[in-house]
């Protein structure tokens, strides 16, 4: 990505910002068992809602991050995620090994995705729920199963596989991965996510076209239940807690991998104090990482 590309990304996310986005095909995390009573290898594959990711790696992995993520970036405090509703992904071994228990997470993920079927399910059916030994009627049950199923969702998007699906090496660890998820809202507020508009789609497919693309695994019988809409429908843009912060005055610092790409954002910053804090974040120059980098 150029340099000026960088800096136009930087620009929405003080002014519109934190992008949450949902993966798709190679992208949807996926976790294999051994079903002994078949003898064959199976995969669990996890629809995950929108989310934004975020790193806590120490200092000296930044250029393994720049590496694999992009050299840009910007830094927040602990505090603020947490305020934010963020909290570390869980990662899960995502490869089996016969005779042993690594395959058990995966059996509970097909547990799991069965139970929010079988809830979809009783919402089609128009099923009447009985809680407390009283029946509800059929809005009320409506709307207590959608909270069971975006409860389930919500946490099934902070599982992360542990490994690439290349080997199971357990290489994903040293992220040591936070989300901010979307799915749960905490008191009155629940405009904390935005919707995008349909110029901003057109703009984001122009730069990305694969987020025009409708849900896809390559699993048919798991494709067939997926909604049939773009993944870009799913996006949504979260900016903050209104009365506590915005994302842009919530900034500490910011990596930028060049000494151009320094001075660009030193003369935005200074050009638009109005959006950050009293205290303008940090600019920190770190370069790119080279082929001799590794974990």
């Amino acid at each position: 990505m150029d340099e000026q590309r960088q800096l136009g990304v930087f620009d929405s996310i003080v002014q519109n910002g934190l992008l949450l986005t949902c993966g798709n095909k190679d992208f949807i995390d996926q976790f294999q068992y051994y079903r002994y009573s078949s003898k064959q290898v199976e995969h669990v594959r996890l629809r995950q809602w929108a989310r934004v990711c975020f790193t806590e790696v120490p200092s000296s992995k930044l250029k393994i991050i720049q590496k694999n993520f992009g050299a840009f970036g910007i830094g927040f405090s602990r505090h603020n995620i947490l305020q934010w509703g963020g909290c570390p992904v869980w990662y899960l071994p995502n490869y089996f090994e016969q005779g042993t228990q690594y395959g058990r997470v995966a059996i509970s993920l097909t547990n799991l995705m069965q139970l929010i079927d079988l809830l979809q399910s009783m919402k089609r059916n128009r099923s009447y729920l009985t809680l407390n030994g009283k029946q509800l009627s059929q809005f009320d049950s409506a709307k207590r199963l959608d909270k069971f199923i975006g409860t389930l969702y919500f946490y099934a998007s902070h599982f992360k596989e542990m490994s690439t699906k290349t080997g199971d090496d357990q290489s994903f660890l040293y992220e040591k991965e936070w989300r901010i998820v979307y799915g749960i809202h905490y008191g009155p507020d629940e405009s904390l996510f935005r919707k995008l508009t349909l110029e901003e789609k057109k703009t984001l497919i122009s730069d990305v076209p694969s987020w025009a693309e409708l849900y896809q695994t390559g699993i048919p019988e798991i494709d067939i239940a997926l909604p049939n809409h773009p993944i870009i429908d799913d996006f949504l843009w979260f900016n903050g807690i209104p009365g506590l912060n915005t994302v842009a005055n919530a900034i500490k610092q910011i990596v930028v991998p060049t000494k151009s790409l320094f001075m660009m954002v030193s003369d935005y910053v200074q050009s638009h104090p109005d959006f950050f804090s009293n205290k303008l974040p940090s600019i920190k120059l770190v370069e790119s990482a080279t082929p001799e980098d590794d974990v």
